[in-house]
């Protein structure tokens, strides 16, 4: 199982690497970032409940999916990597350090690695979304919880790939 997860890794980053020259263009407001629960098929999104929209440090969660709420905005910051921001300008940040099981809130802008993502393509017009701290971790769903983890192949227990697109 090493193997394959190293193997794909390697082919991950190799595609990273020659595939994008253009940088992915998504629109700047209005983005959801939504996912399939493996096994029911169930559409739920990444976002924070209305009550701590404006709140520093508030955890990510999953949501039950609903077009028009918990829109991101996407920005390109050069070189293929991007911010995710709420409507209240906080954004998409690794809590602490990036390592496995590190859990994800929103934050004031700070511009550093822990607030900058690489967003690569992964199947049928899904994307992975990796931390610039550490890019063999992506955003990953883990029963109700929202971490970093490593890439998990043939899993139907975690969600690591994202649907990127105004509803």
């Amino acid at each position: 199982m090493k193997k394959k997860v190293f193997l794909f890794l390697s082919m991950l980053f190799a595609f990273i690497a020659t595939a994008q020259v253009e940088p992915i263009k998504f629109n700047k407001y209005g983005n959801t970032v939504s996912g399939y629960r493996p096994g029911n098929q169930a559409r739920i999104m990444l976002g924070v409940f209305a009550e701590a929209e404006n709140k520093p440090y508030t955890t990510i969660n999953i949501l039950r999916f609903e077009p028009n709420i918990n829109e991101w905005r996407i920005d390109n910051v050069g070189e293929d990597y991007y911010t995710i921001s709420t409507h209240t300008g906080l954004y998409l940040t690794v809590q602490g350090s990036a390592v496995e099981h590190a859990k994800l809130i929103i934050d004031h802008p700070k511009r550093t690695d822990a607030q900058i993502w690489r967003i690569v393509p992964a199947n049928d017009g899904t994307y992975y979304i990796l931390s610039k701290m550490n890019e063999q971790l992506l955003v990953t769903v883990v029963g109700p919880f929202v971490y970093l983890e490593q890439l998990k192949i043939d899993s139907d227990k975690f969600i690591q790939e994202w649907t990127i697109k105004k509803e």
